[in-house]
């Protein structure tokens, strides 16, 4: 299971995150590739890992492509929406309730991936 230090790495690790959909071909529908935008996505996709670790059967609504600076995948990140509250699926360790839900999918609808709340 991550640990808060284990996200943090990760994230000081990407230089890339691809956002696209969760079925079909990998259509990109935002690159975000700027270090201040990377560090803002970082900390509106903070998730509670004091939370039971949950797997949904559904696909997630969109999904974070995470790479290095030499291009190579860093970990998959898949959001779910819920109308009170999101999630965050990390890798394989499960989902967790997101800390700032309201603020990604107001980042999200500014960027025509979502509908605001």
């Amino acid at each position: 299971m991550k640990t808060a230090s284990d996200i943090a790495s990760l994230w000081a690790r990407t230089t890339r995150v691809e956002i696209t959909g969760t079925t079909g071909g990998p259509d990109v529908r935002h690159d975000v590739r700027d270090p201040d935008e990377l560090r803002e996505l970082a900390a509106l996709l903070a998730v509670d890992l004091t939370a039971d670790a949950f797997c949904c059967m559904c696909w997630g609504d969109l999904r974070f492509l995470l790479s290095d600076a030499g291009g190579r995948h860093v970990e998959r990140l898949t959001l779910h929406l819920g109308p009170a509250s999101s999630d965050v699926e990390y890798g394989d360790d499960g989902q967790f309730p997101l800390v700032r839900s309201g603020d990604l999918r107001n980042w999200l609808a500014v960027r025509g991936l979502c509908q605001p709340v």
